[in-house]
């Protein structure tokens, strides 16, 4: 889909053809536009438009138009697609601020003459706190790189969108998943305040993953909000005696809210792990990339806070999108880091790469001060495995 704002109520003609041909197709758009009152403070909104241009090649290069503004994208592999990578980028808690837009272009450029197919927002963005101009003027200078890359917004309690065309029947808006050629990307949320849905997502989560080929896409990337797995004393939790371990006799009363430290308000990640994390290791999925907390941390394979090459979740935490809070605090003065945690970065903001092939998946972290490489960067290749998950779920 291709969204966009005006002053202007009236449908656009969205004019698109493969790029190089000049065969226009044209969809026109829909618009619609909100208001908010609350005390003193009011807001109207632009009308906003959006036109579905659905049914594209995949592996394609498009030229598009509105008006008299003309941009380019290129569509993903088609699902199990072993033609050419596909290119994911993945941003945590992105602003409203200089860095976040460098976060952001940096994000959009091509890689090794590898176009970044579409980014996803791994939570947090824009920290407009109710203040819906902050959300207009973010959109400017992330809508730079938005007009020839997609932009998925992950979801929080706070923010949904509608990413999938109008005829797909999908009405959910805590969930989703998608196969982009070799990839099977899955997004949840990271809540404590509803339990129900929580739960809902759970069942949805096992039958999603159970429900994947791994011969057709081969590599199951999670992104969500909040990690597991972080060192940084910003965003601690903990249910059980032990640090990262949550003991089973804990699980359910941790998955209720009941914590030793931390507020399950404010670092649901415990709860959630009480149960989303014996499903990870469960059906093999191969990455967890988070955000929220405004650092850079990669983990080796793990499983319950012990290092296992064989059936081990790397987990990524990549909040260093920029915005007005700054980078995080220190590790907590108190801990040794653990034998997992490989690599970390607070000094400086950046997002991450995923390039996957059906051989191999690449997960690589760009700092903004680092050029045009990779600061970190890891490859995973497919594991013997995958194809008895089926079998033993």
């Amino acid at each position: 889909a291709v969204s966009f704002a005006s002053q202007t109520a009236a449908p656009f003609d969205v004019r698109f053809t493969i790029k190089g041909y000049d065969q226009w197709s044209v969809r026109s758009s829909t618009s619609d536009s909100y208001s908010v009152t609350s005390g003193r403070y009011s807001y109207q909104s632009p009308q906003l438009h959006t036109a579905f241009l659905c049914n594209l090649a995949p592996l394609t290069a498009y030229d598009y138009a509105i008006g008299n503004r003309t941009s380019t994208f290129v569509t993903p592999p088609a699902v199990g697609s072993e033609d050419a990578p596909t290119v994911l980028g993945v941003v945590g808690d992105p602003g409203d601020t200089s860095d976040s837009s460098q976060t952001l272009r940096s994000l959009g450029e091509a890689y090794r003459g590898l176009p970044t197919q579409a980014i996803l927002i791994a939570g947090d963005y824009s920290y407009a706190n109710g203040e819906h101009e902050v959300w207009d003027k973010w959109y400017v200078p992330s809508g730079v790189v938005a007009c020839f890359t997609s932009l998925l917004k992950g979801t929080t309690p706070k923010k949904t969108c509608l990413l999938v065309c109008r005829n797909s029947g999908s009405t959910a808006t805590t969930k989703r998943s998608r196969a982009m050629a070799t990839l099977q990307v899955i997004r949840t949320i990271g809540t404590m305040q509803w339990k129900h849905e929580r739960a809902v997502q759970l069942a949805w989560l096992d039958v999603d993953l159970a429900g994947v080929n791994r011969t057709i896409t081969p590599w199951v990337v999670v992104v969500k909000h909040n990690p597991f797995y972080n060192t940084w004393m910003d965003h601690q939790c903990q249910c059980s005696k032990h640090k990262y371990v949550i003991a089973p006799e804990d699980a359910e009363a941790c998955w209720n809210g009941q914590y030793v430290s931390g507020s399950p308000m404010y670092e649901p990640a415990c709860g959630l792990q009480a149960k989303f994390e014996s499903l990870f290791v469960k059906y093999r999925v191969n990455v967890v990339i988070a955000g929220h907390v405004h650092g850079y941390e990669r983990t080796a394979p793990i499983v319950n806070n012990k290092i296992n090459a064989t059936h081990g979740v790397v987990y990524v935490t990549t909040g260093a999108g920029g915005n007005y809070e700054g980078g995080c605090g220190s590790f907590a003065a108190t801990w040794t880091l653990p034998p997992w945690s490989t690599r970390v970065n607070n000094q400086v903001y950046g997002a991450a790469k995923v390039i996957a092939t059906g051989d191999w998946l690449e997960v690589l972290w760009f700092a903004n001060t680092h050029g045009i490489e990779p600061w970190d960067a890891v490859t995973l290749t497919r594991r013997e495995d995958v194809d008895d998950v089926a079998a033993e779920g």
